[in-house]
């Protein structure tokens, strides 16, 4: 763990990330069978313009997150009790360069430190490390953005309409417009 959060830590450094470790040994050296406590071992980073990227672990060594931590640790929902272990980083607003870093860094810890790791990338980068085919994602989600915005722009919401018929309405205009 030490020498994961160590080399993490050298490439937040590198691109400027802010970043924050929590604890760097898991207790006795050794996993638990079921997380012991909400304690966090690993490290975050936060690229400018994204959400943040846990590379953290519960002390039973499966992934999870600050988030999955607060909102899911305790469930008893079996549902929700998988929650716990489904991290995700958000990189549409950072841009492509970072996903790729972020991709790249994910697959160099998958081979060096991961025992099981999978990854679903909505950009197709993971799966194909093929840039055009991660442009033309962004380019299709950005265009979706930015139209649900004009939607919002221009459509009023209608006397009597919910806001969920109102959003549902402008997301079917969009959906029609991208046709």
């Amino acid at each position: 763990m030490p020498k994961l959060i160590e080399e993490v830590k050298d490439i937040a450094k590198v691109n400027q990330w802010e970043f924050r470790v929590f604890e760097n040994q898991f207790p006795n050296n050794q996993f638990t069978k079921n997380p012991a406590s909400d304690d966090l071992y690993g490290i975050c980073v936060t690229p400018p313009g994204c959400e943040t990227l846990s590379i953290c672990f519960l002390s039973n060594g499966k992934m999870s997150g600050p988030m999955q931590v607060v909102n899911w640790l305790h469930a008893t929902d079996e549902t929700e009790k998988s929650y716990l272990y489904m991290c995700f980083v958000k990189t549409q607003f950072a841009g492509p360069q970072t996903h790729i870093i972020i991709v790249k860094i994910l697959k160099y810890l998958e081979t060096k430190y991961f025992i099981r790791f999978r990854a679903n990338d909505d950009g197709y980068y993971w799966q194909t490390n093929d840039e055009n085919i991660l442009m033309a994602q962004f380019k299709l989600y950005n265009a979706l953005i930015d139209n649900f915005k004009i939607g919002l722009d221009v459509f009023e919401q209608k006397k009597g309409e919910t806001i969920l018929d109102y959003l549902t309405r402008i997301a079917e205009q969009v959906h029609k417009k991208q046709k």
